[in-house]
């Protein structure tokens, strides 16, 4: 399953991979206001009565990046059903979704303020109160903080993949999420390591390719073939749990693989050229 998700979200990136570029280039010109927001922060004057403000440039920062992932949401979700993408589609999503963006980012920097705050605090507090009950009591929580943000921040991976192919609004999406999680632990340990592979080798390109729009796409294309088993358990509800996890992926996308096909070199690299 894995191996057949790699290709579309590879094959799909590279059939458009002229718009992708485009794609990056644009949004990463939301990224730099979303960026000047983070840093401007350094011109306030030091001091702990400025971390309120300091926060809130941050999060204002996350709200920003958050619409300028949603503007894509529409293109990704073409790409993911063999359709092709158009140029007012990033448009189209800009003034459409720009809510859902900005509620994700926020979440999302709420989250990482979260982990900024009290991982810092109960860390120093576990520290200086060796051999005391307020060890145990600051490591215990520490745990809990860390372990929970980390739960939510891998979930919320499915976030922009069900919000882009199903439409619903925010907090059914989270509620997917985490079900998605919880039901498919490997398979998205495994794609955020293909995400973090897609973000380090576009360090070289300055994140025009494969950017943020490979990892947007991924992202869709996880959740697309994962569709297939849960609507294969939607119409078998009396299976057991056993059964449940013995899912016959080789079936289930049977279509996927006749829509992807298989590639010689040639129509690889030159699809014009193929007349097959």
């Amino acid at each position: 399953m894995f191996g057949l998700f790699f290709k579309k979200s590879f094959f799909g990136i590279w059939d458009n991979l002229f718009f992708v570029i485009i794609s990056n280039f644009i949004m990463l010109i939301g990224f730099a206001a979303a960026v000047f927001a983070g840093l401007s922060q350094v011109f306030l004057p030091s001091g702990g009565g400025f971390y309120v403000f300091r926060a809130l440039l941050e999060l204002l920062a996350s709200v920003i990046a958050g619409i300028v992932l949603f503007s894509y949401s529409t293109c990704a979700k073409k790409i993911a059903l063999f359709e092709t993408p158009r140029y007012d589609d990033l448009f189209h999503g800009l003034l459409n979704h720009s809510k859902t963006g900005a509620l994700f980012g926020l979440f999302v920097g709420i989250i990482i303020e979260i982990l900024k705050v009290a991982v810092p605090f109960y860390l120093k507090m576990w520290r200086n109160n060796r051999g005391t009950p307020i060890e145990s009591v600051a490591f215990i929580v520490l745990v809990i903080i860390f372990w929970v943000c980390v739960t939510l921040l891998l979930s919320v991976q499915y976030f922009y993949a069900v919000y882009s192919l199903m439409g619903n609004n925010f907090k059914k999406c989270f509620k997917k999420c985490l079900i998605l999680f919880f039901d498919n632990m490997g398979f998205s340990v495994k794609m955020l390591f293909l995400n973090l592979f897609n973000l380090l080798i576009s360090i070289p390109f300055m994140f025009v390719i494969p950017g943020i729009a490979a990892v947007l796409q991924t992202q869709v294309c996880a959740f697309k073939v994962l569709l297939y088993k849960y609507d294969w358990l939607e119409v078998n509800p009396e299976l057991s749990v056993k059964e449940r996890k013995m899912v016959p992926w080789g079936q289930l996308l049977q279509k996927e693989r006749k829509l992807i096909g298989i590639r010689s070199l040639k129509s690889f690299f030159f699809p014009w050229r193929d007349t097959n």
